[in-house]
């Protein structure tokens, strides 16, 4: 614990309890780990959440995914995936599965879900939410609202979405 910094003199790091502690929510609100796959440095391909290291380990496990190996850097905790050719081509066979006809639908229901629930939010927090790209998020949003299902009102800043149901 010491050498990777996780006590801070006799109590541990909020890095420990996230690392160990069975549900780390007990102790830190709202607290999980992000964990994503890049095809590039600034794309984003996917990404999951997860709480506590337990529960990281878990996932692979039942996903056939190789365990990460972890490492300390500076104030930050690096969980690190090493994936063989093969593995990466089955996660793009996979990804494949779901045409981008049926993604761009449920990009769209759910663009439409988020905004019913939380008007103020930006198109780049529901691309992130959805793991999506910016992009990809601006085009179903411009999509809806030609359609009629989704008007903007306001200013561009300190407006809000109003989603309109027929």
């Amino acid at each position: 614990m010491e050498k990777l910094q996780l006590k801070e003199g006799d109590y541990l790091t909020r890095a420990a309890a996230l690392l160990f502690a069975p549900d780390p929510e007990d102790y830190i609100t709202g607290a999980f780990i992000k964990i994503g796959y890049f095809r590039s440095e600034n794309d984003l391909a996917y990404h999951d959440e997860v709480r506590g290291i337990q529960q990281v380990f878990e996932v692979c496990r039942t996903s056939g995914t190789p365990e990460p190996s972890i490492r300390f850097e500076g104030n930050d905790l690096w969980f690190v995936f090493q994936f063989s050719e093969d593995y990466l081509a089955l996660l793009q066979e996979k990804r494949h599965e779901e045409t981008s006809v049926e993604a761009s639908v449920k990009t769209s229901v759910k663009i439409l879900e988020f905004l019913e629930k939380l008007p103020d939010m930006t198109l780049a927090q529901i691309a992130e939410e959805l793991g999506r790209s910016v992009r990809a998020v601006e085009i179903a949003a411009a999509k809806l609202i030609k359609e009629g299902h989704l008007k903007y009102v306001g200013h561009k800043k300190g407006g809000h979405w109003e989603v309109i149901r027929k």
